[in-house]
C-alpha cells in the first residue's frame, strides 16, 4: 500500500514544534519558508512529535510518522549538503547501525560535493508491505522509491525503485523509535568491506580522473581514446555476418524495463539481475525480440564461453555474470553475439554501452548508459539504468566510490 501520512492536530504541542510554528508565523502566511531557518527535516521531526503525542492515532500511524521523518531527514541532508540529527528518532544514537548510517551519509555528502550530486528537488514514496506490531515492538517491511533531480543533470529526473528496508522499532515512553534499518544499496554493501577513508580515497581518484579527462578532451575523430584495439578477426568470422548495434533500441528497452522484469524471458534473478538485465537490453539493440533467436544460438552451445539465452532454462555465464560478459564481448572475434572493446576512459563510452564497477575483489555490478549530457564531460553527466538496485537515468557519479570500467559495444555477429 502507498504511504499517505495524515496529520491530526493535537493539544499537546512540543516545545520544538511551538518554536518552529512561531518562526513560520513570524514570516507571514504568504511568505516562502526560509529553509535555512525551518527545513523540511525540522518540520518532519515536529510532525513526528505531534503524532506520538496524539491519542487519536493508532500504533501504525505513529510508526509511519517515525519512518517518514527518518527518510525526510535523509533526503534533506542530500538537498542541503548538511548532516542531519537523527537522535530524536532512534533508540540508541551510538548503535552500530546508526554509526554505519552516519558513515554512509558522510560519504554521500562527500560525493555530492565533489560531483554536484546534491538534490535540487526530491519526492519519495514508501510502499509498506507489512507492519507487525507486538505490544511495544514492531517490525516493518517496506520498499523505498524516489524521484530526484541532481544539480549536475537538472532538470533530468532520476529514479530509484523498490529498495527493500526492514525496520525494527520499539515504544519508549509512549513514542515509537527506530531500533534498526536494514537495507542493501551499493554504498551500504561497500561499507561492509571498506572503511570510510578508503572509499573517500577512491572518490578522490575518480574526481582527479574526471579533471584530467575534461582538461585533455579533444573531439572524437576515428578511434575513440582509451579503447583497446581488437584482435585481428580470425578466418572463422567469414562464416558469420556482422551487424550494427542499435543503441536507441537498447536504451529504449532499458528505459521500459528498468523497474520491471520482462515476462517474455523465462528466468529472472531478483537478487542479482544486473547482468541479465543489461544482456537483455543489448539483445534488443541487436534487433531481437524474445523468443526470436534467429542467428543468435551457437551450435553446439558452450555454457561457460558463449553468449546466449536458453528459453525455459537460463542464460550462459557471459549472459548473467559481470566478468564473463566483459571477457566475451571484448574478446569476441569469431562467435555469435555482441563484440566490442574495453576501456577505462569515459570518452570512449556511448549510449547503450556498459559500465561495470569493482567491489569486494571482483567486478561485481553493472548498468547500461542511457543518457549522456556531455560527451567526454564530467562523470556526473553520464546516466545509467540498472537492476538490483533498480535505477533509472541515475548519475554515474553515484558509483564514484568504486573503480570503473566500460564495454564499448561495436556490433554483433550472427548467421
Amino acid at each position: 500500500m502507498k504511504h499517505t501520512l495524515h496529520i491530526v492536530k493535537s493539544r499537546y504541542v512540543s516545545s520544538i514544534l511551538l518554536i518552529l510554528l512561531l518562526a513560520f508565523v513570524s514570516m507571514g502566511a504568504s511568505s516562502p519558508v526560509n529553509t535555512e531557518q525551518v527545513s523540511a527535516g525540522q518540520i518532519a521531526i515536529s510532525k513526528y512529535v505531534m503524532a506520538q503525542q496524539n491519542p487519536a492515532l493508532g500504533d501504525e500511524a505513529k510508526i509511519k510518522a517515525a519512518i517518514d521523518a527518518y527518510f525526510t531527514l535523509r533526503y534533506e541532508g542530500q538537498r542541503l549538503l548538511r548532516s542531519q540529527d537523527f537522535s530524536t528518532l532512534v533508540a540508541e544514537a551510538t548503535a552500530d547501525w546508526v554509526k554505519k548510517e552516519q558513515d554512509k551519509r558522510d560519504i554521500e555528502l562527500y560525493v555530492a560535493t565533489r560531483f554536484d550530486l546534491n538534490y535540487l528537488s526530491y519526492k519519495f514514496t514508501l510502499d509498506f508491505d507489512q507492519i507487525d506490531v507486538k505490544v511495544n515492538t514492531a517490525t516493518v517491511h517496506l520498499r523505498e522509491n524516489h524521484e530526484v533531480v541532481f544539480k549536475a543533470t537538472a532538470p533530468e529526473i532520476s529514479k530509484l525503485g523498490g529498495l527493500e528496508h526492514t525496520f525494527a522499532l520499539h515504544k519508549r515512553n509512549g513514542a515509537w523509535v527506530i531500533e534498526k534499518d536494514v537495507y542493501q544499496d551499493e554504498l551500504s554493501q561497500q561499507l561492509t568491506h571498506m572503511t570510510v577513508e578508503e572509499i573517500k580515497k577512491q572518490v578522490d581518484e575518480n574526481y582527479q580522473a574526471d579533471l584530467i579527462r575534461r582538461n585533455s578532451f579533444l573531439p572524437r575523430q576515428g578511434a575513440m581514446p582509451g579503447l583497446k584495439v581488437l584482435a585481428k578477426l580470425s578466418t572463422r568470422d567469414l562464416a558469420l555476418n556482422s551487424y550494427s548495434y542499435n543503441r536507441s533500441a537498447a536504451v529504449n528497452y532499458a528505459d521500459t524495463y528498468w523497474q520491471n522484469y520482462n515476462t517474455a524471458w523465462y528466468a529472472t534473478y531478483p537478487d542479482n539481475d544486473c547482468t541479465n538485465f543489461v544482456s537483455q537490453a543489448i539483445y534488443a539493440g541487436q534487433g531481437k525480440t524474445p523468443p526470436n533467436t534467429s542467428g543468435m544460438q551457437p551450435t553446439p552451445r558452450d555454457y561457460n564461453n558463449d553468449w546466449y539465452y536458453v528459453w525455459n532454462n537460463s542464460g550462459s555465464l557471459p549472459w548473467i555474470r559481470v566478468d564473463s560478459q566483459y571477457s566475451f564481448i571484448t574478446g569476441n572475434t569469431n562467435k555469435v553475439g555482441p563484440y566490442g572493446s574495453g576501456t577505462t576512459n569515459l570518452c570512449g563510452v556511448d549510449l547503450g554501452d556498459v559500465v561495470q564497477y569493482y567491489a569486494g575483489g571482483i567486478w561485481a555490478h553493472e548498468g547500461i548508459v542511457t543518457v549522456i549530457f556531455q560527451q567526454c564531460g564530467p562523470i556526473s553527466t553520464y546516466l545509467v539504468n540498472a537492476h538490483t538496485i533498480n535505477r533509472y537515468h541515475y548519475s554515474l557519479a553515484n558509483w564514484a566510490t568504486y573503480p570503473l570500467r566500460f564495454i564499448r559495444v561495436s556490433g554483433w555477429r550472427g548467421n
